[in-house]
C-alpha cells in the first residue's frame, strides 16, 4: 500500500527571509565591547567577535567581521512549553554573555578587550525560532569556537563526571577551574592550533 505524502507545506521564501534577516542583523548590528557589558533584557541569539587578535594565536587567521562564536539564550520553560508572557523581560542573553566574558577573563592567551558582541532578540511566538536561527547562523558562518574548536560554552560537569577530558578550548586557553579538575587525556594542542591555521 502506497504511503501518503507526509511533507508539511511551508512557504520556503518566508523561512529564507527570516534566516537571511538574521544573518544581516548579526553582521550589521552595533557591536559592543565585551569589557563594557551592561545589563539588558531579552532572549534570542548572540554573536562574539574577535576584533583585536593582535599578539594572540589567532592573529592572521580570524576575521574581525565574522563571529568567532554564536549562541542562543532561551527563556525559562521553553523546552517544556511553559513560557511566561513576560519572557522578553528576562536577561537571558546578558547572562550568557556574562558567563562567556568570565571564561575569556580566565582563559590564558586572550582577554576581554580583544572581543566585541552583538545580538538579536526574539519575543512572543518568535522565541520558538531560537534554535533554528542559531543552527542556521552556525552553518552559515562556521564560527571557529563552534565549528572547529569545541568547549567554549561548556559548564562544569556534574558530580562524578570529572574523569572526562578537557575540551579543546580549555586545552588552548587553560584557566577555568572546573576544566583544571578534569582527569581525562588532553587533546593534542598541535592539532588544535592547526585547526586555527586552516580556518
Amino acid at each position: 500500500m502506497a504511503q501518503n505524502n507526509h511533507e508539511m507545506e511551508i512557504n520556503q521564501q518566508f523561512i529564507n527571509d527570516i534566516l537571511s534577516n538574521a544573518e544581516t542583523s548579526i553582521l550589521n548590528n552595533v557591536k559592543y565591547p565585551l569589557t563594557d557589558l551592561n545589563k539588558f533584557e531579552g532572549n534570542g541569539i548572540y554573536a562574539i567577535f574577535l576584533t583585536a587578535p593582535q599578539g594572540s594565536i589567532y592573529e592572521g587567521y580570524v576575521s574581525a567581521d565574522r563571529p568567532i562564536y554564536i549562541g542562543k539564550a532561551v527563556v525559562d520553560g521553553s523546552r517544556q512549553g511553559n513560557v511566561s508572557n513576560n519572557s522578553d523581560k528576562d536577561f537571558k542573553i546578558y547572562s550568557r554573555l556574562r558567563e562567556h566574558r568570565r571564561s575569556i577573563e580566565l582563559g590564558a592567551g586572550i582577554n576581554t578587550s580583544m572581543f566585541k558582541y552583538t545580538y538579536i532578540t526574539l519575543s512572543g511566538i518568535a522565541t520558538n525560532l531560537n534554535a533554528a536561527i542559531e543552527s542556521h547562523l552556525i552553518r552559515t558562518f562556521k564560527p571557529l569556537w563552534n565549528s572547529k574548536i569545541d568547549g567554549f560554552g561548556n559548564h562544569a560537569p556534574g558530580s562524578g563526571r570529572y574523569e572526562q577530558s578537557p575540551s579543546e578550548w580549555d586545552t588552548l586557553h587553560p584557566g577555568r577551574a572546573f576544566a583544571a579538575k578534569l582527569t581525562g587525556a588532553k587533546p593534542d594542542i598541535s592539532i588544535i592550533i592547526d585547526k586555527i591555521k586552516r580556518g
